[in-house]
């Protein structure tokens, strides 16, 4: 059985180098760099690089891993609130592209199918009409 408080360890040691980055893009309402795969993690198996492999969440038990740690839990609530405030923008400008606005309605399905937290499914009321990535909600 995998230790997922372990596991989850890759993204905080990711986090750590590019979050005031990540913060400035999205203050700013447009992302630039190369940060999803740990700042919104979507489930294994989503991706077909290296990095969607790498940073993939294993299913349930990671995913609420991930929530549990307090660093990781507060970035992610602190980006998604950042995405919440650009609610006049087009979540693909927002995001930079097709894909990682996709990539954003996988991780925002995710966390609300396993956390409940109201700040996830208001993403995806705001911004993808209140319709959950179906392939996330059918591999949970």
């Amino acid at each position: 059985m995998k230790n997922y408080k372990q596991e989850v360890e890759r993204f905080r040691k990711a986090q750590e180098k590019d979050w005031e980055t990540v913060r400035e893009e999205l203050v700013d309402g447009h992302k630039y760099g190369h940060w999803i795969w740990y700042i919104f993690p979507q489930l294994k198996g989503f991706g077909y690089s290296y990095m969607s492999e790498y940073y993939g969440i294993d299913g349930r038990e990671e995913a609420l891993a991930y929530y549990a740690d307090d660093y990781l839990r507060d970035h992610l609530i602190e980006a998604t609130s950042l995405v919440l405030n650009h609610k006049d923008k087009d979540i693909r400008e927002i995001m930079g592209s097709d894909i990682d606005a996709l990539k954003l309605k996988s991780s925002m399905t995710l966390f609300w199918e396993v956390t409940r937290n109201p700040l996830f499914k208001e993403v995806l009321d705001s911004f993808y009409g209140g319709v959950m990535d179906m392939k996330t909600k059918g591999y949970l």
